[in-house]
């Protein structure tokens, strides 16, 4: 099991055991050569902003651990984790690496976030509730195509900072843009979304619309940060609601690397992310 840890100085690490795992099949599959972590920027995107920098605290996040040599000694035992012996008869010696620094939100700028929230629903008469539901697929449409344009780097994301082997962290991402495809094909297809209900009688013709509920706070697991995250996010979205992201505490860098594409993809204040 992964332990998560928060240290005082607001530190984010995985534990040495989901490292070593992580490291012992990684560095098993590539012969014992080094690996070069991914270093994710901190980025913040709320009320139709996408900044670079963050004007507030940012925490130190450590994923998997990278090796040099047998002889390199980590500071301190807390950052040491060591896996079998190697084909050349030496342990080699770990140590977490930085992956990323990720934002912290205070109360005041989640609150902004919410009030960019807010502004969009607009009591349901904003600019994406009042959007037709085919400009809101095609929308849609637009996010994966530009998520497509980042899947080897939240695949490299994914596996440095939740320990995920390379096969399930391209399956996560996979299954999540499936799962995004089959949810748009149904919508189209489906008499369910079509404006004319098919229990009309000869003499009474039912005509059916859905509306959207409002703002809605979607939250992340660690273990599936992008799939089940994107299994409310979408339906939510495509409904027009205007959502309001929670990054979790761990495996939150992958949805950093997401924040462009929603910018391009959707009205100001729709998607807000906090943390």
């Amino acid at each position: 099991m992964t332990a998560i840890i928060l240290s005082p100085k607001r530190t984010i690490f995985i534990s040495a055991i989901a490292v070593s795992l992580c490291l012992h099949t990684n560095a098993a599959n590539s012969g014992d050569t080094a690996v070069i972590p991914p270093l994710i920027a901190p980025k913040t995107f709320y009320n139709g902003i996408l900044a670079e920098t963050h004007d507030g605290e940012l925490a130190d996040v450590f994923g998997c651990c990278s090796s040099t040599s047998t002889a390199a000694v980590p500071s301190s035992k807390e950052e040491e984790c060591t896996t079998t012996t190697n084909n050349n008869g030496n342990q080699p010696k770990f140590s977490r690496v930085p992956i990323g620094k990720m934002p912290q939100f205070t109360t005041q700028q989640s609150l902004q976030a919410l009030q960019s929230s807010i502004k969009a629903w607009n009591g349901g008469s904003g600019t994406w509730p009042q959007t037709s539901l085919s400009q809101r697929i095609e929308a849609v449409h637009n996010l994966l195509n530009e998520l497509g344009k980042v899947r080897s780097d939240i695949v490299e994301v994914l596996m440095w900072e939740i320990g995920k082997n390379r096969n399930d962290a391209e399956a996560e991402f996979d299954r999540t843009v499936q799962f995004i495809r089959q949810l748009l094909e149904y919508i189209q297809t489906s008499s369910e979304f079509g404006d004319k209900d098919n229990s009309s009688s000869k003499k009474t013709v039912l005509y059916t619309s859905r509306s959207a509920v409002g703002v809605v706070l979607c939250l992340g697991p660690y273990n599936y940060p992008l799939n089940e995250t994107y299994a409310v996010l979408i339906p939510a979205l495509l409904m027009g609601n205007v959502v309001l992201l929670k990054i979790p505490t761990v495996g939150g860098l992958a949805h950093l690397l997401t924040l462009e594409a929603f910018r391009k993809c959707f009205p100001e204040g729709v998607v807000n992310f906090i943390r």
